[in-house]
């Protein structure tokens, strides 16, 4: 990680997957006016905004340019620029790319000076390497990325200028980077990559308007510099290409990104101050950004997913790089446990998510980690392992006292974590089997010598989110948060045969705020059952249930008591469930109970008739896990 001596005020690496950046720092020297200039095309002009418009002004024909996508425009482009130059102290000059497939190799620019791209121009980077000129390593990195010693010049650059603007009406610079992705996977590089654009030791820059495809390396670099506007480019680089990171001030002061939008095979935007010691030695740290309106994605695999996540990650992973294979019958315990184990490391720098993609992986238990999200593809299935070998044993819940299924200990869940924070359990609804029919006949011909595992278990844990998936056939419960807060549970379907034994669908347990809304369960047992342990064990541990909403519900409660022996004293006020366009008719339920409501909807039953207004003991405000916002992450 290029990360030396960066000093600037709260941005954020952006390393992987990257949600949308809203991220504004007032700094006075920022606010550049930008002039309306323009541009000669045809009959008539065309306006386009810049930090200054230009009083001489050529077209990259009048010195020869061919743009038929076949021709060298490298002598065209330094010809032009080279007569050009002597503006700068008069007024400064433009150079206009017109429509047309513009092939060159690299060029300079100059100071006081403008290159603009028509909207129907392409530049082609030429692939003929005799073209592009070696230059020496930059002193903040003393070696090369891709080799140690030297490294090829960027296709346009610029080196000590002053008032440089690179835009255009959206044209587009194509550095046709597969020659070079593929020299550098077959180890034949003996200089390092080009960039696309590198403008080092120079003051006032603009590069904006532009699409930029398939740079050899980094795509935009400012380095060593200052005054620095960077805004509406495209920046597109396919599946895997190598470190074709899209926006990276290094060394830099001053520097505005806004309005990009980035598909990248690396960093999308890397903040740098050049590499380990040799960015020590140079100390030349970046700082004073602002990063606004940005939309970054890791182009990885064919095509990228949104989903919505209490937080997004910096690290992501895929199992079948930890060797899962995804065929339903070879166990990938081990997988998913190496992967979570090397992820956890990114817990403190950004977090991370593990993407299962499509297939069945069969898998024992494992455990989760902080800062972190486990996605599930749409055509993703996890099927819970059936060798009880592969399932550790846990001691009893303290507000338990004893196992449900016999007085020992307890499995593991299928999906266990404990003492964590900021964990994220979704996907594109793709589904976990727990396989509990081995399990359930082992209760049935009673057998048991501990109590079945849960399929997903949270413990003592803060901010957690579950959401978009399909649950089927747990062993017992599926999903059971315990002493835990701040908990979103969304979207999940839970299917469970009507005579499986203990199949409660979502037991919030010991928690405070829960949130449960858009759930659609069939279970054995409970649909959604809030617990504070059991009997005298949950007393003595003192630890209730509360803070929980419900939404878009179509069964409000159902409340039983014991024949002979009803439950009294149950008071309800103040309660508004939301239920969903295909409730039920039947929205109370209740035998054996008796208390009192007040200000109850939909209207409870008549053992809890309503006597007025008044105010249990319960909390009526809005609850702060109303008012968690979503952000909107990316995954395979």
């Amino acid at each position: 990680m290029f990360s030396t001596m960066v000093s600037f005020f709260n941005v954020v690496y952006f390393v992987q997957v990257i949600g949308v950046i809203s991220l504004v720092l007032t700094l006075g020297s920022l606010n550049v006016k930008v002039a309306e200039c323009r541009v000669a095309s045809g009959p008539g002009n065309i306006e386009y905004p810049a930090i200054n418009c230009r009083k001489h002004s050529a077209v990259l024909t009048d010195f020869g340019g061919v743009g038929d996508g076949k021709t060298s425009n490298t002598k065209a482009f330094q010809s032009a620029i080279s007569k050009l130059s002597q503006y700068a102290s008069d007024g400064g000059s433009q150079l206009v790319v017109p429509p047309g497939k513009w092939l060159t190799g690299p060029f300079n620019l100059t100071s006081h000076f403008t290159l603009f791209l028509h909207k129907d121009a392409v530049l082609l980077a030429s692939q003929d390497e005799s073209e592009w000129t070696q230059i020496p390593v930059l002193p903040s990195y003393g070696r090369g990325n891709d080799a140690p010693d030297r490294r090829s010049i960027s296709l346009i650059f610029g080196t000590n200028l002053t008032d440089v603007v690179i835009t255009g009406q959206n044209g587009t610079i194509d550095g046709q980077g597969s020659y070079w992705w593929d020299k550098l996977h077959k180890n034949e590089l003996k200089v390092t990559r080009p960039v696309l654009i590198e403008i080092m030791y120079s003051d006032q820059i603009q590069i904006s308007h532009l699409t930029l495809v398939n740079s050899p390396n980094w795509f935009v670099h400012p380095i060593y510099s200052s005054n620095i506007i960077i805004q509406w480019l495209t920046i597109l680089a396919p599946v895997k290409s190598p470190n074709t990171d899209g926006i990276d001030p290094d060394s830099c002061t001053n520097v505005r990104i806004e309005d990009c939008y980035i598909v990248s095979g690396d960093d999308c935007i890397a903040v740098k101050s050049g590499l380990d010691e040799y960015g020590i030695k140079v100390g030349k740290p970046t700082q004073h950004l602002i990063i606004r309106r940005l939309k970054c994605r890791v182009a990885s695999g064919p095509g990228n997913i949104e989903y919505p996540a209490i937080n997004c990650r910096k690290h992501s992973a895929v199992l079948t790089d930890f060797g899962g294979v995804g065929d339903g019958k070879t166990s990938n315990t081990k997988a998913f446990q190496s992967a979570i184990s090397k992820l956890s490391q990114y817990a403190s720098d950004g977090g991370s998510q593990l993407v299962v993609p499509p297939g069945k992986w069969l898998t024992g238990p494992f455990n989760l980690t902080s800062h972190f999200t486990l996605f599930l593809h749409k055509d993703a299935v996890l099927l819970a392992s059936q060798v009880e070998s592969e399932w550790p044993q846990l001691p009893v819940l303290p507000s338990y006292g004893r196992g449900r299924d016999a007085p020992g200990g307890r499995f593991s869940s299928l999906i266990f974590g404990t003492n964590l924070t900021d964990v994220v359990i979704t996907g594109q609804n793709g589904t976990i089997d727990g396989q509990g029919s081995y399990w359930w006949d082992k209760f049935h011909k009673n057998q048991l010598t501990l109590t079945r595992p849960y399929m997903i278990e949270i413990m003592y844990s803060d901010q957690i989110q579950i959401s978009n998936l399909t649950l089927v056939n747990s062993p017992s419960w599926f999903v059971h948060p315990i002493y835990s807060s701040n908990i979103i549970i969304q979207g999940l379907t839970i299917l469970a045969p009507v005579d499986s034994p203990n199949t409660d669908g979502i037991d919030p347990d010991s928690c405070t705020n829960t949130r449960i809304e858009d759930c659609f369960i069939v279970s054995g047992d409970d649909c959604i059952s809030a617990k504070s342990g059991w009997d005298e064990y949950g007393i003595k541990f003192g630890r209730p249930t509360q803070d929980v909403i419900a939404k878009n519900v179509t069964y409000s409660a159902k409340l039983e008591g014991i024949s002979n022996d009803p439950f009294t004293g149950i008071c309800v006020s103040n309660v508004t469930i939301q239920v969903s366009e295909q409730k039920k008719k039947l929205q109370w339920n209740c035998t054996n109970v008796a208390g009192v409501a007040s200000n109850v909807t939909p209207v409870s039953c008549p053992l809890l008739p309503e006597k007025g207004k008044f105010d249990c003991p319960f909390p009526n405000d809005k609850l702060p896990i109303e008012n968690v916002q979503l952000k909107t992450c990316s995954s395979v």
